[in-house]
């Protein structure tokens, strides 16, 4: 998996993580550990082989720009 670097142009971004189940292990259940929100101007690291959803709860249009960082070939999501 790649590291990502993600930095909000417009809207709120809310992600909601799971850091105890590693997407290694698919089928195991997950449980929301941590939920943050992120504003136009911030930006925020994302953690390989972890568990994440990303949703837009606000009320305008959500822009944003993610860079993946990682060795060519590596995949950069896991669907389940």
């Amino acid at each position: 998996m790649k590291s990502t670097c993600t930095f909000i142009l417009k809207g709120e971004l809310t992600v909601s993580f799971d850091e105890n189940t590693s997407v290694d292990r698919p089928g195991t259940e997950k449980t929301v550990t941590r939920t943050e929100t992120y504003k136009a101007g911030d930006a925020f690291l994302g953690t390989p082989n972890t568990w994440h959803n990303s949703s837009n709860q606000g009320d305008v249009e959500l822009v944003f720009m993610v860079s993946w960082i990682g060795e060519d070939g590596m995949p950069i999501r896991v669907d389940e």
